[in-house]
């Protein structure tokens, strides 16, 4: 039997995929499925773009013959590679000016080798995999399409727990409270959340965790629209928000998956995500935004009507046992054991 070895640049980040791998590994572990995780060993203080070439050589030169490459980062020697970052080619038509940064380059250039030379690709969503056969022509065959999965709550007490964070906070808990989690606002559509809030007539108080290096420039945008917002700053988990709060909204320019939709759904909570947002495939149509304006009639709707409200929290959350961690691990244990 091979060894596995599991990839990822950085594998001491705090991000959502660094997290997942974490829990990944224990699984296998836990299955008898020895493995290690193996990151760049270079400078982190190297450009991006340097450290993502040097990744892929050093990673290369390191595989041994005896071993199965899991990777979470853009690798042409990957034997199975998981999509947590999506499609480079598609994000950065996201961006202004993408051609001034080697990073937008080097990206689709290390993709498509590892989209070309790995023998199983999965997808986090069926609109990555679109993506990845529209943009490389990687047969379909190639790709399996697996949500992320999430540890369900066992037990949820929404009113408590909005009765303590609005105590904590000195809020109204009478007033509907909408959520945003992650951290890079740009991407994440926090502008457009807030051009959506604007327009609201119905109270509510909106709760904003997460970091930015302009985040002052968005509190000072909240305060020009009038938005009822609160920058709570990064938080090691956000569970406390999500079981308090009554919507979660991501509106990303784009995003592979979006875990916190998932998270929130587990949750109760009503979400409203982007249409650029893989997550979104879990939500009925009428909760999926193509723009702010879009998202502002959706909220509209979901703040006037509190049984509505509950309702969709309620749905929400039998939808997200569905896509449960235990679920998506042993999918992915399965997989595996077919190349080992």
């Amino acid at each position: 039997m091979k060894k596995l070895v599991f990839l990822r640049e950085n594998p001491n980040a705090s991000g959502g995929a660094e997290l997942y791998l974490k829990w990944l590994k224990a699984s296998f572990e836990n299955s008898r499925i020895p493995s290690q995780i193996r990151g760049f060993s270079g400078s982190k203080k190297l450009a991006s773009w340097i450290k993502a070439l040097l990744f892929n050589k050093e990673a290369r030169a390191k595989k041994a013959p005896d071993e199965l490459y899991f990777s979470l980062a853009r690798i042409d020697s990957s034997d199975i590679y998981r999509t947590d970052d999506g499609v480079h080619k598609v994000y950065r038509k996201s961006k202004k000016f993408w051609w001034l940064n080697p990073i937008n380059f080097v990206h689709p250039y290390l993709e498509k080798k590892c989209f070309e030379n790995a023998k199983c690709i999965i997808a986090i969503s069926q609109m990555v995999k679109k993506q990845i056969i529209e943009c490389y022509s990687v047969p379909e065959s190639k790709i399996e399409v697996l949500y992320n999965g999430v540890e369900f709550p066992k037990k949820i007490d929404k009113k408590s727990a909005k009765k303590q964070l609005c105590t904590r906070l000195g809020l109204d808990e009478s007033e509907p409270l909408v959520l945003f989690v992650g951290s890079g606002f740009k991407r994440k559509g926090v502008k457009e959340l807030l051009l959506a809030l604007s327009e609201q007539k119905s109270a509510y108080n909106a709760l904003f965790v997460g970091k930015d290096k302009q985040l002052e420039r968005y509190k000072t945008l909240a305060k020009s629209l009038g938005v009822k917002a609160h920058f709570l700053g990064a938080s090691d988990g956000a569970s406390e928000y999500f079981h308090a709060c009554d919507i979660l909204a991501l509106l990303s320019a784009y995003e592979p998956f979006g875990l916190v939709v998932l998270e929130a759904m587990s949750y109760g909570c009503a979400v409203i995500a982007s249409d650029k947002c893989g997550a979104a495939e879990l939500l009925d149509g009428e909760f999926i935004a193509s723009d702010s304006t879009c998202a502002s009639k959706i909220l509209a709707g979901l703040l006037a009507d509190s049984q509505k409200l509950e309702e969709v929290g309620l749905k929400n959350r039998q939808k997200a046992k569905e896509h449960s961690l235990e679920a998506n691990v042993k999918a992915q244990i399965e997989l595996v054991r077919r190349y080992l």
